[in-house]
């Protein structure tokens, strides 16, 4: 459909049914649709700055239906006179006929559609923390704001003024699902959505710098220039364009309220809560840190501070913008480095709900435990550059933070919002080769919350050694036990009553190399007797001998309690490192049954030495020596177990830092 401005006469064309309104591009006059006429309501207000890269007739896709870009509406958040942030909502037609929103919020993308609040509590209801039904699941309200209708572009399916405010709840759920309720009517309204990246949604024709009106006001950061501190004069460039409230000049300290079509409207009376603090990652530095999928900027340069038992806690933060990208936070304490980035859905709790307010105890992300580290306020000591809220030294904030290192999960709780953030730790190095920054970044000191235990890869890998060296061993070992050893020699001979030299001699022949040879000696009978034999492995060539000896006994009696019967009839002992060559093996018994004397004469009945007992002596190569393999499994436990104190004691230098310290009550 296509007429004519009834104010000033230019063309106007509504490129959708739905759209209820429209706003004139040459006139800025609120033109209304009724009866097939049109009706002009009223002037609205200049676009302000805003920093945004879309414009009326941006295209997209999301979740594989196209949509074009038709309207726009301009939000503060805040009190009218000193807004904390802008909030800009697109109206886009999408190609299956329904008409959406783009909600665009500091860099990032929410698209919504309007749909039945059923249930949802009145506006005097609704609390944050409060956990209320979005989309058949759990959702908690993260955020309670107030907003107002600042200005209108475009077409509009409803009729809005600009004197349109109301209140708003923001949900959140754990599966990334969220919503809007919109109390600027009795009946709530619900805007249902997700949140999503700046290259999915594929946006074309967008603006570009070239496309600012000569004189008018500066809509996006495309061609800003140098701006002058109102103070001192020092060059500052906006970063992030219109997306910043607030600038505080890094060399004054003088802090500039932006949220106006003159740049600099205000000067704020703006005192530092400390000494200036030079920042490590300097402003206006651009740099791609690891997980980052393009270079940012950093912005801002905030000194924050706790106070713990007494003792005051400081850290740093930095304040990182890409245009794409949105906004993200770089954190340091005592030289560790955290990279911080918004999240749009909330941990479960353990009683697997969402989380409202943040649990002194254990949340999950993504199938992740996180613990519970420490519960904190945190105030605002120090600020220098740009910001996207109207920042002040001395403001505060609940801070809690949970940890599964190398990751962390943080909620930065106020009477109004409840922002989750999740971080991944980052080494110094890692920062300064990202930022291309001289010299060398500070020493890390301590233990931070979720700094990687450096001790634990090389506990796990000593672990894995020791398990895969003992499996081996013992495979080998049961092998070599099933497979059986390799007889060298093996005699039977005669312990008799009366002999004069009981010594045996035999000649054993060991096959070239090295063995471990197992000489054993096995006894057919020993009734109430013992066998000890000294065994002498001889070796003449080199006029060497190796010397052992075994003991053999079988005893058995009754007492008290019966029949009783103990014996050891098979026994040897390892020689190792045996060379290959001829050996002579004597062997020595001896035994409790020493016989007679004498013999007794001819024709007499004992006459011949009798035999006391037989016994074999077996010798073997290579047999495995399983005492050897049990001392290894001893000793081979060490290592891992140092490493297993070590990281150990890491853990608890981490933990003597939180709320749940050794020792303590919690």
């Amino acid at each position: 459909m296509q007429s004519q401005c009834p104010s000033c006469g230019n063309p106007i064309v509504y490129r959708s049914e739905l759209s209820a309104y429209v706003v004139c591009p040459a006139c800025q006059t609120l033109v209304a649709r009724k009866n097939m006429e049109l009706v002009a309501v009223g002037k609205v207000a200049a676009l302000q700055a805003d920093g945004s890269l879309i414009k009326l007739g941006t295209q997209g896709t999301f979740e594989g239906k196209s949509f074009q870009v038709v309207g726009r509406i301009q939000m503060i958040l805040g009190r009218a006179e000193k807004p904390d942030a802008v909030w800009y909502e697109w109206y886009a037609l999408f190609s299956n006929g329904a008409g959406g929103w783009l909600g665009e919020h500091l860099g990032e993308y929410f698209v919504s559609f309007v749909r039945p609040a059923e249930g949802a509590p009145t506006v005097s209801q609704v609390q944050l923390g409060q956990m209320l039904g979005l989309d058949k699941q759990r959702a908690v309200v993260t955020s309670l704001s107030r907003g107002t209708a600042l200005t209108f572009e475009g077409e509009l399916p409803f009729v809005m003024d600009t004197s349109y405010e109301a209140v708003f709840a923001d949900l959140s759920t754990t599966t990334g699902v969220a919503g809007t309720l919109d109390y600027s009517d009795d009946s709530p309204l619900l805007f249902q959505g997700r949140w999503c990246r700046f290259e999915e949604l594929k946006l074309q024709g967008l603006r570009t710098g070239d496309e600012e009106q000569e004189g008018g006001p500066t809509l996006s950061a495309a061609n800003l220039k140098t701006l002058k501190c109102a103070t001192c004069g020092a060059p500052h460039e906006l970063k992030a364009g219109g997306l910043s409230q607030t600038l505080v000049c890094q060399y004054c300290d003088t802090a500039m309220d932006l949220n106006s079509d003159v740049t600099f409207r205000e000067v704020l009376n703006f005192q530092q809560s400390m000494g200036k603090v030079p920042a490590k990652v300097p402003l206006g530095s651009q740099g791609k840190l690891p997980g980052q999928e393009a270079p940012f900027t950093c912005i801002g340069f905030l000194g924050r501070a706790c106070v713990v038992d007494g003792i005051r806690y400081k850290w740093s933060e930095y304040l990182l913008y890409e245009a794409t990208q949105g906004y993200q936070w770089l954190t340091e304490t005592n030289g560790h480095w955290t990279l911080l980035r918004p999240l749009h859905k909330v941990p479960v709790n353990s009683q697997g709900m969402p989380t409202g307010h943040p649990p002194n105890s254990q949340v999950s992300l993504d199938g992740k435990t996180f613990k519970h580290f420490q519960t904190t306020y945190a105030t605002v000591d120090y600020v220098a550059g740009e910001f996207y809220w109207r920042v002040r030294a001395g403001e505060g904030a609940q801070v809690v933070d949970y940890v599964c290192p190398p990751q962390v999960l943080s909620a930065d709780c106020s009477q109004e919002e409840l922002n989750w953030s999740a971080g991944q730790y980052l080494s110094g190095a890692q920062v300064w080769k990202a930022f291309g920054l001289k010299g060398q970044p500070p020493e890390a000191r301590g233990v931070a919350n979720n700094q990687p235990n450096p001790y634990y890869a090389a506990s796990s890998r000593r672990w894995l050694t020791y398990l895969l060296f003992v499996m081996a061993s013992f495979l080998y070992l049961l092998l070599r036990t099933v497979i059986g050893p390799k007889p060298v020699f093996s005699q039977q001979w005669s312990y008799l009553d009366y002999q004069q030299d009981r010594a045996q001699i035999a000649n054993v022949t060991v096959p070239p190399g090295r063995h471990n040879l197992y000489i054993s000696v096995r006894a057919n009978s020993l009734e109430q007797r013992w066998g000890y034999f000294l065994i002498s492995l001889i070796d003449e060539k080199n006029q060497q001998a190796r010397d052992t000896a075994v003991n053999l006994y079988h005893e058995r009696g009754s007492d008290s309690d019966g029949p009783w019967s103990e014996a050891t009839l098979d026994a040897g002992a390892h020689l190792s490192g045996v060379t290959g060559g001829e050996y002579l093996l004597r062997v020595e018994p001896q035994s409790n049954i020493t016989g007679r004397s004498d013999p007794e004469g001819a024709g007499s009945p004992n006459a011949s030495p009798r035999t006391v007992f037989s016994y074999t002596v077996l010798v073997q190569e290579d047999l495995p020596q399983w005492g050897y393999f049990w001392m290894l499994v001893m000793l081979g436990l060490l290592p891992p177990l140092y490493s297993l104190w070590r990281a150990s004691s890491f853990e608890t230098s981490r933990w003597s830092e939180s709320d749940h310290a050794p020792g303590s009550d919690e």
